[in-house]
C-alpha cells in the first residue's frame, strides 16, 4: 500500500512538472527545470522523513515495552517470600550468595 501511494505521489509530481514545462513552453518563457524539480524533491524528501519518523516511533514504543518488562522482572526479583520489596543490601547479599553457589555447581 505504501509503495502504491509513493508511486502515485511520484506520478502526480511528474505530471505537475510536465504541466508547468508545457505551459512555460507556450509562453516561450521556459524557467530552468531545476526550479520546477526542487520543490517536488523537497516534498518527496519530507514524505520519506515522515516514514522514517513513524518507523522510529514504532521502534521506540517496542523498546519502552521491553524496558517495562525488564523492570517488572527486576522488581519481582527484589521481593522476598512475603511479596515485600527487599532492601538493596539484602538483595545484593542474596545475589552474591547465589552467584557463588552457581560457580561451584
Amino acid at each position: 500500500m505504501m509503495r502504491t501511494k509513493k508511486a502515485l505521489d511520484a506520478q502526480f509530481a511528474a505530471e505537475a512538472t510536465l504541466r508547468i514545462v508545457h505551459a512555460a513552453q507556450k509562453d516561450d518563457e521556459m524557467p530552468p527545470i531545476e526550479a520546477n524539480i526542487a520543490p517536488l524533491e523537497a516534498e518527496l524528501k519530507m514524505a520519506g522523513l515522515e516514514d522514517k519518523k513513524k518507523t522510529l516511533d514504532q521502534e521506540l514504543a517496542h523498546a519502552r515495552v521491553s524496558a517495562n518488562r525488564v523492570a517488572v522482572v527486576v522488581a519481582n526479583e527484589w521481593k522476598d517470600g512475603n511479596d515485600k520489596v527487599m532492601p538493596v543490601k539484602q538483595w545484593l547479599e542474596e545475589r552474591r550468595f547465589l552467584q557463588v553457589f552457581m560457580d561451584f555447581c
